[in-house]
């Protein structure tokens, strides 16, 4: 039998946000500046929470900030000079071009990695078979700096995303910021 849902107020998802935000914080905080990448899946799922838009999914971030028509740019260094972007403008950007064992070049946008990631091997769901992009991309055995080269991705559009979130919480909370 199926039960009735109960919206949600838009006060009480703003909160539910900052939460989540805050989480990634600290994920990413042992990820990135403590190199255990153990955080790396739950960095992902919340990563799906925050941007990831599918049939079952509803990103928190983007569709708060499309409610509430804040738009949040932010400015990439380029060899070429900066450059503004917007999040779900970058979040189509590649992330990683890597040749797969059956000799194809593949390439996954930010969003590709996020969904694969977070579906396969994240925080909520850890399935039995990989899709060989993710499987080659965690079998490379590339570091940099200490970190999976896959790591050093992820944190990557993770601080982008978290930098997003925290302008957009205080672009509707002056007070808190």
């Amino acid at each position: 039998m199926a039960r009735e849902r109960v919206p949600r107020s838009r006060t009480a998802l703003v909160a539910r946000l900052g939460e989540h935000i805050l989480l990634l914080e600290k994920y990413h905080h042992e990820a990135h500046v403590n190199r255990d990448a153990s955080f790396l899946g739950e960095i992902a799922g919340k990563l799906r929470l925050l941007v990831y838009s599918s049939r079952q999914n509803r990103p928190l971030l983007l569709d708060l900030m499309k409610e509430h028509q804040i738009d949040i740019p932010f400015e990439i260094d380029r060899p070429g000079g900066k450059i503004t972007k917007r999040l779900p403008e970058y979040l189509e950007g590649l992330a990683a071009a890597i040749r797969v064992p059956s000799g194809e070049l593949a390439q996954l946008s930010n969003l590709d990695l996020i969904a694969l990631w977070s579906q396969q091997s994240g925080a909520a769901h850890e399935d039995w078979c990989l899709d060989e992009r993710l499987a080659t991309i965690f079998s490379q055995g590339l570091f940099f700096n200490g970190q999976p080269i896959h790591g050093v991705a992820l944190c990557g559009v993770c601080r982008t995303v978290l930098h997003v979130g925290r302008e957009f919480l205080a672009a509707i909370n002056p007070s808190d910021a």
